[in-house]
This record gives structure tokens, sequence and C-alpha cells, in this order.
């Protein structure tokens, strides 16, 4: 669990993780699937050359700073 400043600290029982981790996988595969439809979008469209990156890969890693791991996978699944 994140505070307000921002760092991490220790569920406070078990039952607190058990209700907020489903939540999270679940909102982190929502947006994961937005990330493909938008990387599939990127890749249609080609509009990342209008912006200057020469690749798909460049476009996601240097100009939206996704890691070049996830990038990967990615273009992959897209």
């Amino acid at each position: 669990m994140f505070t307000l400043t921002g760092f991490w600290t220790p569920f406070s029982s078990l039952s607190q993780y058990l209700k907020t981790s489903p939540r999270t996988v679940i909102e982190y595969r929502k947006q994961e699937g937005l990330l493909i439809e938008l990387t599939q979008e990127a890749d249609f469209t080609k509009f990342y050359l209008e912006l200057g990156y020469s690749s798909l890969f460049e476009y996601l890693n240097l100009g939206q700073g996704i890691s070049a791991a996830t990038v990967g996978n990615l273009i992959t699944v897209a």
C-alpha cells in the first residue's frame, strides 16, 4: 500500500491484502489491454513517424517512457 508520500508500507492485515490484490490485478489487466490496443493503433497509423520517431519501438520506449522489455512484449502481442 502506498501512503500519501508514495512510500510502500506493508498491509496491516492479510484481509486488507486479499481485498486489494484482486482489484489491482483487474485494473492492471484493463490497462494492459488498453496499451495493447493503443500499440496496435500506433502501428497501423504510423503516426509516430510524424512525431519524429523512426520506429514504433522508439516511440513507445523513448517517447512514452515504457521499458524496452515491456515495449518488446507490447509489439509482439499487438
